[in-house]
């Protein structure tokens, strides 16, 4: 089973930036992770920052990197205040502040540079700007990395792993992505949820998935709980199953494409992600 050392949280100091680092550290407990709490300062065009055609350029960049010198500081000083909270006092916690030029691609550039396992996001920004920095951004992460991502949107409370829904169609690909989903949650030894929504539109008879998930069972062990249920739309049949049965986290796995496609095939995650407060984990298939 391959450990869960590194977990990046990106930080922008909304509340739900604060609940994925609550989140984390409930990880990290488990896993003895280390976590990098990021914060991304977007850059700032110094033309339209300081449009006075009478300022010299050379002074321009003077008070742009003095600004931007302020903002890393200030920056590194709420980090530092977070990482002596009481979630991650007794963890192994480094803090970055990255200058950066795209958030998204600043996020998956970092947790690449340090080999991570996870990344653990809030999916709404601060709201000291008229757009978010995260939320759109998490949605974002999750359609370009191949590393593992947990989208927290609602109030974590007291985190726990306790019942978990693994949301597939259970052919070849789920089992290449359960093996991921297994090295995260196996220290929780959780009840898994085997789901599998049939819709009009990709409808089986039942003895066809009864087989799938009867198959997937035996391949892997687990405390799994098969389930076969119908809906319009597969997103809102996660959701409403997740909800009705108050599960602590879904799991569901994704196909990355290019181009177009990358954004076509995460729409399921990306819906389910906006309609639950739950924790949601999208898994990259492997190529």
């Amino acid at each position: 089973m391959k450990k869960i050392k590194t977990i990046i949280v990106p930080v922008d100091f909304s509340y739900t930036s604060f609940e994925a680092v609550k989140y984390a550290s409930f990880l990290a407990g488990a896993h003895q992770s280390r976590i990098y709490l990021i914060n991304i300062i977007p850059g700032l065009n110094y033309f339209y920052a300081y449009p006075d055609a009478g300022v010299t350029s050379a002074h321009v960049i003077s008070m742009h990197r003095k600004m931007n010198d302020e903002l890393k500081q200030n920056s590194l000083k709420r980090l530092y205040y977070i990482e002596n909270t009481k979630y991650l006092k007794f963890l192994q916690v480094k803090c970055a502040v990255i200058m950066g030029t795209n958030v998204y691609s600043d996020i998956i550039n970092y947790a690449e540079s340090k080999n991570a396992d996870l990344i653990v996001m809030g999916t709404k920004g601060t709201t000291s700007f008229k757009k978010a920095i995260l939320g759109s951004k998490t949605e974002r992460v999750i359609r370009f990395t191949n590393i593992p991502v947990i989208a927290i949107r609602g109030k974590v409370r007291t985190p726990k792993i306790k019942k978990v829904v693994f949301a597939s169609d259970f052919k070849a690909e789920s089992y290449s992505v359960y093996p991921t989903l297994n090295n995260i949650i196996k220290q929780f030894n959780p009840v898994i949820h085997l789901l599998k929504i049939n819709t009009k539109n990709q409808f089986r008879p039942f003895i066809q998935n009864k087989s799938d998930l009867d198959k997937f069972s035996k391949r892997f062990s687990g405390r799994f709980v098969p389930h076969v249920r119908s809906n319009y739309e597969i997103d809102e049949g996660i959701v409403n199953f997740a909800r009705i049965n108050k599960v602590d986290l879904i799991a569901i796995g994704l196909r990355r494409k290019k181009g177009a496609g990358r954004i076509l095939g995460n729409q399921i995650a990306e819906s389910i992600i906006r309609k639950t407060d739950k924790p949601v984990l999208a898994i990259d298939v492997p190529k």
